[in-house]
Formats: structure tokens, sequence, C-alpha cells
């Protein structure tokens, strides 16, 4: 039974993908221009919705807390990217 549901849910994915939504299954989130849409398609992207999908909700991939990101930019006139590779380079080095 499950199979039935997991094959429905494909299906729906791939009809908005066919018309322009950007969808990420492993997050369940969908990304579509509302206002392109016609209500048929819409019907549809309700009903992916109701099967836990998020629609047009920012992701954020990098925290800002993360311990791997946490360089600050400074407002400084030294605000280059030559800058910022020579801090790195410093760190290796």
């Amino acid at each position: 039974m499950e199979s039935r549901f997991n094959g429905h849910k494909a299906n729906l994915r791939a009809y908005l993908r066919k018309r322009g939504a950007e969808i990420d299954v492993k997050n369940k989130t969908v990304k579509v221009d509302m206002e392109a849409l016609n209500k048929k398609e819409q019907e549809k992207l309700k009903e992916l919705e109701r099967w836990g999908y998020k629609v047009n909700e920012q992701q954020t991939y990098f925290s800002t807390h993360s311990p791997l990101w946490n360089y600050e930019i400074l407002e400084t006139e030294d605000n280059s990217f030559i800058a910022f590779a020579d801090e790195i380079m410093a760190m290796y080095y």
C-alpha cells in the first residue's frame, strides 16, 4: 500500500517539475512561481503540501553559528577577495 502512495508522490513531483518547479526530495521543499501555475497545477501543489512538502520556503544551508563558517566580514577598504584569500593562506602557512 505504501508503494502506491510513493508512486503517487513521484507522479506529482514529475508533473510539477515539467511545469518549472524545483523540487528537493531530501529536504521536502518546492520552489515554484505560484503566479505561473493554473488552477489544476495549484491543486496538485496543494496535494503535495499535504504529503509534507514545504512550498517556497527559504533554506539556509550554512548556519551562521557553524564552526566551519565563522569568518566575519569587516567593513574596511581591504574588503576584497585577495585580502580574504591572503587570510586563508595565512591560516595554513
